[in-house]
């Protein structure tokens, strides 16, 4: 494996080998690995060495893995990263099997384990809840999570965090317990606000009576009735404050661990509230976008396992994108979540995927289109990505003035590649040179082909 110099200068374990050899020495650095420590996680520590960002961290959130970046950054004397990642797998334990997991590897390895020692001892040291102090401390961050919330507290919601962490680890009703807790302190969180409108009736000036509407006269039968204006409330809009997005990532990553709850809290956090709709807004649309996204990607591996049918896993994200069609739209600024959409698709079973582009292809012209990417599109499946063009095909022309490129034309075989462009040809002439001499040459590549006799099937599959 070839590492930059820039990179094995910075890994102590590393620079110190290289400073015994001469720059001729034809030696090349070594490194045996621990046992049962895999490649991946040393090549996740070159990663984050090379970006130099604790976000690349967020990738891993497994505990097992995590402990093996730790053994590994802690043999090679990356002291730094040693600790951010101690810290990320302190909050990734969040179910009694995680911490069997991490008591196993700290009474297993003796020398990597002293930065872990004080979370082991606070793990082994639990002791249970008796009934009523367990009925106690539910109420308690009951309450905490509202007043949270009303106040705006970071620091009192970091408390709530971990109340609910150190209850979701143990063992019994209560996982149970902390799902429900997620799911009312998410409603909770959604805020809402009237829709006014103005409005005219009759009036009476001499009983006050009022009609039902500008047209009708009060029931009363005075003749003395004027017009009157007023405000009233015709409907609701529901929204999160960025505060309460807070309180989505940690029910976010609870059901990462928790299966058994992730269709209960991802409807609560998509699904809008029986009172009104989500309010269109480019905040909104971003959370929504986002809380889409990493509940879907959660939400595949869990069906990837085994542990989520996915007939109750697609559902969910049906009813949110037939009642709020524009979180979509999100996409179109943000390839980098579209992507992360695709990679979240592409593991799943080729059925599912077709389904999900069934759902997907419900949506209007103009939410659909921004789907229309090369990082979304060739993570399909070969039959998801049929069912994909036949919808493409079907897209207004001139919105796809915008997303049609040369990449996304690749996604495709030759046959549907000469159907798109056929498609596009009335607007030809307002497409980039490079598309426009690409489009060209499909469409006479199709001319030509009729014109010698050959059948033209735009249904096949092959080119995928």
């Amino acid at each position: 494996m070839h590492v930059p110099e820039s990179i094995a200068s910075a890994i102590p374990y590393l620079e110190a080998q290289r400073a015994r050899w001469s720059p001729d020495s034809k030696n090349e650095l070594s490194l045996i690995l621990p046992e049962g420590v895999s490649l991946s996680a040393f090549v996740s520590i070159l990663k984050q060495m090379l970006l130099k960002q604790v976000q690349a961290l967020s990738k891993t959130s497994d505990v097992q893995s995590l402990l093996h970046e730790y053994q590994l950054a802690s043999m090679l004397g990356c002291d730094s990263l040693t600790l951010e990642i101690q810290e990320k797998l302190r909050d990734a334990i969040r179910t009694p099997k995680d911490v069997d997991t991490v008591l196993e590897f700290c009474n297993k390895h003796l020398e990597p384990t002293v930065g872990l020692a004080d979370l082991a001892e606070k793990l082994r040291s639990r002791k249970p809840l008796t009934d009523p102090e367990k009925k106690a401390e539910i109420e308690c961050i009951k309450a905490g999570i509202e007043k949270a919330l009303k106040d705006q507290s970071t620091e009192q919601m970091e408390t709530i965090a971990k109340m609910l962490k150190q209850r979701s680890r143990s063992e019994g009703t209560a996982v149970d317990e902390v799902g429900q807790l997620f799911a009312d302190g998410v409603r909770v969180s959604i805020k809402v606000k009237n829709i006014d409108t103005n409005v005219q009736w009759q009036f009476c000036t001499w009983c006050q009576t009022k009609s039902s509407d500008v047209h009708t006269e009060p029931s009363c039968g005075h003749a003395c009735s004027v017009m009157q204006n007023a405000s009233q409330v015709t409907g609701y809009k529901t929204y999160y404050t960025e505060f309460g997005v807070k309180l989505l990532e940690m029910a976010t990553q609870f059901v990462s661990a928790r299966s058994q709850w992730f269709t209960k809290i991802a409807e609560v956090i998509l699904i809008p509230i029986a009172k009104g709709a989500w309010d269109q807004t480019s905040s909104m649309n971003t959370i929504l976008n986002d809380a889409f996204t990493s509940l879907f990607h959660i939400g595949s591996a869990h069906v990837i396992r085994g542990d989520l049918d996915a007939k109750k896993f697609l559902p969910i994200f049906e009813r949110a994108l037939s009642t709020t069609p524009w979180m979509t739209s999100a996409f179109s600024t943000s390839p980098d979540s579209l992507q992360f959409f695709g990679t979240s698709v592409e593991p799943l079973e080729a059925s599912i995927q077709t389904d999900l582009v069934h759902i997907l292809s419900k949506l209007s012209d103009e939410f659909f289109n921004v789907l229309i990417h090369e990082r979304f599109i060739t993570h399909l499946s070969m039959h998801a990505r049929i069912r994909f063009y036949e919808r493409l095909l079907k897209v207004d022309v001139q919105l796809m003035k915008t997303t049609a490129t040369i990449p996304v034309l690749q996604c495709f075989n030759e046959a549907h590649q000469r159907a798109i462009a056929v498609r596009l040809l009335p607007i030809l002439m307002e497409f980039p040179e490079d598309l426009r001499l690409e489009l060209s040459q499909l469409f006479r590549g199709l001319q030509a082909r009729r014109a010698a006799g050959d059948v033209v099937n735009e249904d096949s599959d092959d080119g995928f």
